[in-house]
């Protein structure tokens, strides 16, 4: 769903600078709150992270208006952080059953 929103806006700059805010925002809350402590919790604690430090909190700040992002457009901005390696999952657990990667 966020890459579809990605590319409705793509000749808006306006909002590729309101996407690279929250693509900010989501790789500094995983780099700094979540990744170091996925080798201590288990999928389901780092999933409840991903939801509290990123997902609620972006949803909060652009959740209704003109412009709007949904839980599912953050939950596929992380995807998209990860496909592009700007993200990592790898290297802490295996995934699991539910997980978020």
């Amino acid at each position: 769903m966020f890459v579809k929103l990605l590319d409705k806006y793509a000749l808006y700059i306006s909002a590729q600078q309101i996407f690279g805010h929250f693509l900010a925002k989501a790789e500094n809350q995983f780099n700094y709150v979540i990744y170091p402590d996925i080798p201590n919790q288990s999928i389901a604690e780092i999933n409840q992270k991903v939801m509290t430090h990123i997902v609620a909190p972006i949803v909060e700040e652009c959740g209704c208006g003109v412009f709007t992002m949904t839980y599912n457009h953050v939950l596929g901005m992380i995807y998209w952080l990860a496909e592009q390696c700007f993200i990592r999952w790898h290297g802490h657990h295996a995934p699991e059953d539910g997980a978020v990667s």
